[in-house]
């Protein structure tokens, strides 16, 4: 039976030449970023613990650590198959996950406004039903 351990170290050094190719369709779960260790010195939060040598150092050593991070933090993910260049050249990219039918739907569809109520935090939200559970 093969370990889990060495099945995940295997998977990583299977995949690890898939990142050097400029196409990422083939990860598993992986997105392509840029400047990742200052994302990780501004989420982590704790310049006397995790600054960005302390942040290195810990890759370095190349053990798997897990670090709370002290707060949430909202994640947007954009997905795009055509980029336009500052000076004007447009590329356009496959489109993987065939989402280009419903942007063009819309695109293509009369426009209307129609205002969006704001979400009711969770802790609001309770309140309220509390408020009227006690009536």
């Amino acid at each position: 039976m093969t370990s889990p351990a060495w099945t995940r170290a295997g998977q990583a050094e299977a995949l690890r030449g898939l990142f050097e190719k400029p196409e990422r369709a083939f990860s598993s779960g992986c997105i392509r970023m840029e400047r990742a260790l200052e994302l990780a010195v501004l989420l982590l939060d704790d310049p006397e613990r995790w600054s960005a040598e302390a942040i290195g150092a810990a890759i370095a050593a190349g053990e798997r650590r897990i670090v709370p991070v002290k707060r949430r933090v909202p994640v947007m993910l954009l997905y795009f198959s055509a980029a336009a260049e500052e000076d004007g050249p447009v590329h356009f990219r496959p489109d993987l996950y065939d989402r280009d039918p419903r942007v063009l739907a819309a695109l293509g569809a009369p426009f209307r406004f129609s205002p969006v109520a704001a979400p009711i935090s969770p802790a609001r939200s309770r309140a309220a039903s509390g408020a009227r559970g006690n009536r």
